[in-house]
């Protein structure tokens, strides 16, 4: 064996250098699992309001907590969400700071505004938040926060519009979901007093929007106008569409629905409001494809959010999870341990 390797070095070479490079493509390809991600220590105050809705909960305990939070010394970053009933504030610290001391500061500082919540409210109760490394992981591929001087729907639209279409462009993404606001809707305003001339019966209406798939998600009465408002979860459906839907045939005419209610755009129930360092976001995430190279398509989704702070410098971008970021990070630790051994 040694013989025939000593007298054939040029076919021994071009055997090692095919292995070089079958190795070479097999690193850059192979799929590559989340691994851990070293973050500043983080408290948590959680408040409970129930049956609050998340507007009140926002301006009555959210906003004082944060305006308390800031107080303390050694704060980096603030994310606060509040939903039906609850609030809850993360509060993330340098690192290096003494978070014992922190959060006795913190707990001070939130005994002073207790007695100013509103009756009924719980808390706020101080949770310290385990450091992400020893957390169980169950993330998203990519997720970030858009954060820009909106409110908090007009975010959500922007970012339907702009944002979630650029990322869901991306080679290896595989879907892109955005989360804050409330979805828009369509409202339908049924004049009862038409109905009634035209001898047409409620169900007929409901069974025609049926028949082109628009459930409704709640209907009502307006003590006002005496109207029926009926809302449609799908508020992606064009209003002259609508308005062309055909209800019922009396004799030679076809009724449309403009004939007897009229159709707006609309939002449904605020479900959650997200803030970071005091101002509305929303949070997008993202999941790339299984066969897909994390790593990879993190650089690409980093890239594709420059593009988009070019277009729209009023934008802001808060990475929240990465995992080929973190992969790449432990793949250079690796690389440099190799080194020297």
């Amino acid at each position: 064996m040694i013989e025939f390797v000593v007298k054939r070095p040029v076919f021994i070479s071009v055997v090692y250098f095919i292995f070089i490079v079958l190795g070479f493509f097999a690193v850059k390809n192979i799929k590559i699992d989340l691994l851990p991600v070293v973050s500043g220590p983080k408290l948590i105050v959680s408040t409970n309001w129930p049956y609050t809705s998340p507007e009140t909960i926002e301006s009555r305990i959210t906003v004082p907590v944060e305006e308390v939070a800031w107080k303390i010394k050694g704060v980096k970053h603030t994310f606060s969400r509040s939903a039906y009933g609850m609030s809850q504030v993360e509060i993330e610290f340098y690192r290096g700071t003494n978070i014992r001391f922190a959060e006795f500061l913190l707990k001070e500082e939130l005994s002073k505004i207790k007695k100013t919540l509103p009756i009924g409210v719980s808390g706020p109760f101080v949770l310290k938040s385990l450091p992400e490394e020893l957390q169980e992981k169950n993330k998203n591929f990519f997720s970030f926060q858009v954060i820009a001087p909106f409110n908090i729907q007009k975010l959500r639209e922007f970012s339907e519009k702009n944002i979630l279409p650029a990322i869901g462009s991306v080679y290896g993404v595989a879907g892109v979901e955005v989360y804050g606001g409330s979805d828009s809707v369509l409202r339908v305003l049924i004049d009862n007093e038409k109905l009634k001339a035209l001898n047409i019966s409620f169900g007929s209406v409901l069974g025609a929007l049926r028949v082109v798939s628009l459930k409704p998600v709640s209907v009502s009465l307006n003590s006002k106008s005496k109207k029926t408002v009926v809302v449609l979860g799908r508020g992606d459906v064009d209003i002259k569409d609508l308005e062309n839907l055909p209800v019922m045939k009396k004799g030679n005419r076809v009724v449309k629905l403009s004939d007897i209610a009229s159709v707006f755009k609309g939002y449904g129930l605020l479900n959650s409001l997200s803030r970071v360092n005091g101002m509305d976001a929303v949070t997008i995430t993202v999941n790339k494809n299984n066969d897909a190279n994390a790593v990879n398509v993190s650089e690409k989704v980093h890239n594709k959010l420059k593009e988009l702070k070019s277009r729209f410098p009023f934008l802001r971008f808060k990475v929240i999870e990465d995992t080929g970021r973190d992969i790449k990070r432990e793949i250079e630790k690796l690389g440099v341990k190799a080194f020297y051994i």
